[in-house]
């Protein structure tokens, strides 16, 4: 039972990390399954308050995302949970539906007993089918969320630069004065078009920096706070004379490298990310 229990957990933690985006290491789903496995096993013989039950069970599956993933606990927990009745549902249809064929077709089965009824066997290989095919559909729709390339050109003061951005649907940043959206790029791509007084600011990520600014200068600076799967983050953005964005000839956009501009960043490709609006 302790591996049935082991095997699903560590299953419905892979698809949650895959489903989300969430990296986690071997070692740390590992741990969180046995976790999973051993309250699953104290629940079947230590039966009690069924309202003080759902409640440990809640916080078994908080305790399970935490280990595998971190903060933020909330969605994952929610995705972790869902998946798992989906697993489990599947896997018993599944059993059930095999052995109907082989003309062995339980007659009276209570929902208790099922799970020991399905060999360790037969819950490998569905959950494994199960798996790989909920992995093959969460990439392809994560490959969905981003549509094809379009093309940026920002203009300031007589400069103007142009380079290809991804349009993604997980890019929800705004500006919190306007609430312009964001374009998030790298500083290589976007030094050209910085005056020389800003360059600093953004190369470094340095914010002291700010105060000493001309007035100019200083109301083109955004300061944009993020939350993402890999904690907090700040971008500073840059607010140009006209953002063409895609099909969008004056974008309300700003551009936003991560504080720390030097640090390098992938964006699979093109030079940077802009919100699915403009695609």
């Amino acid at each position: 039972m302790f591996l049935i229990n082991f095997s699903m957990d560590f299953l419905t933690l892979c698809l949650t990390g895959k489903i989300l985006r969430r990296a986690a290491k071997l070692p740390a789903l590992a741990l969180a399954a046995c976790f999973g496995a051993v309250y699953g096993v104290a629940a079947v013989f230590l039966r009690g308050n069924p309202i003080v039950g759902l409640f440990i069970g809640a916080s078994v599956s908080a305790l399970m995302c935490y280990t595998a993933f971190g903060r933020p606990l909330l969605v994952a927990t929610a995705v972790f949970n869902i998946v798992g009745l989906l697993l489990g549902g599947t896997v018993t249809a599944a059993y059930l539906w095999l052995n109907s064929l082989r003309g062995a077709m339980p007659g009276q089965l209570a929902i208790d007993s099922l799970p020991a009824r399905v060999p360790f066997g037969w819950t490998a290989a569905i959950s494994g089918a199960f798996g790989i095919a909920a992995v093959v559909t969460a990439r392809a729709a994560a490959k969905r969320a981003v549509a094809p390339e379009i093309e940026i050109e920002a203009e300031y003061d007589g400069r103007r630069i142009s380079f290809s951005a991804l349009t993604d649907s997980g890019n929800l940043l705004r500006e919190p004065l306007s609430g312009s959206a964001v374009i998030v790029t790298s500083y290589a791509t976007l030094e050209p078009l910085l005056p020389d007084g800003l360059r600093r600011l953004y190369a470094t990520g340095d914010t002291s920096i700010i105060a000493e600014l001309p007035p100019e200068a200083m109301r083109r600076v955004r300061l944009i706070p993020a939350r993402g799967a890999s904690g907090s983050e700040l971008f500073i953005g840059f607010v140009p004379d006209r953002v063409k964005a895609g099909r969008v000839d004056r974008a309300d956009a700003c551009l936003a490298v991560p504080a720390g501009g030097l640090t390098e960043r992938s964006f699979g490709g093109a030079k940077g990310i802009a919100p699915a609006l403009f695609g």
